[in-house]
């Protein structure tokens, strides 16, 4: 069982975050933070961003932050000031693949910043979004460990009677009205 606490005493009205504590038995507690840098932000963000996370540094625990932060890490215009915040709190950047992609550019903008980055299983940035921005997903290694199994049970279909001309023939004639209705993906899955 996961327990999470929000820290809403993490959190400055100026900075646009949420933190949470993600508390694990008989292990260390992990604070997430989720950060939005608005693209005009100045260099007093970084000022107030920094006085947040010594606040997140004092709790001493592993440290794991996500987020739009609006500096094009490719860029010769990475601020100094976030270069040398970075090393303060000990945090290093996960993510190395461009995380806003247009018609005409391509820029990593979206970080996941990490002060214990070896407990990072993985990292992905799947290529779908309803903006223009992908999302920036971790595993962590805490999160895998599970009880064995003593079966493992694989089910198939047999594909040896398989008619690709009928299956075609019997797609094209259904009615998918409904499907397109419903909102809920589970549910439109389980009609369709």
């Amino acid at each position: 069982m996961l327990t999470t606490i929000r820290r809403y005493d993490l959190e400055k009205d100026d900075i646009e975050s949420i933190w949470v504590e993600i508390i694990f038995v008989h292990q260390k507690p992990i604070l997430l933070g989720n950060i939005y840098r608005p693209p005009n932000s100045n260099a007093e963000w970084i000022t107030k961003f920094e006085s947040m996370l010594t606040n997140v540094d004092i709790e001493d625990k592993e440290i794991i932050i996500l987020g739009d932060f609006n500096i094009v890490l490719a860029s010769r215009k990475i601020p100094a000031k976030w270069s040398h915040l970075k090393n303060i709190f000990n945090l290093s950047q996960i993510v190395s693949v461009p995380t806003r992609v247009t018609q005409t550019s391509s820029t990593l903008v979206d970080h996941i910043y990490s002060n214990e980055p070896d407990n990072i299983h993985f990292f992905s940035v799947p290529k779908y979004s309803i903006s223009d921005h992908y999302p920036v997903c971790i595993s962590h290694k805490r999160g895998l460990k599970s009880k064995k199994k003593i079966h493992e049970y694989i089910t198939f279909r047999s594909t040896k009677h398989f008619n690709e001309n009928d299956f075609i023939n019997h797609i094209s004639q259904c009615s998918y009205d409904s499907v397109l209705e419903i909102d809920d993906p589970e549910e439109t899955l389980l009609s369709f």
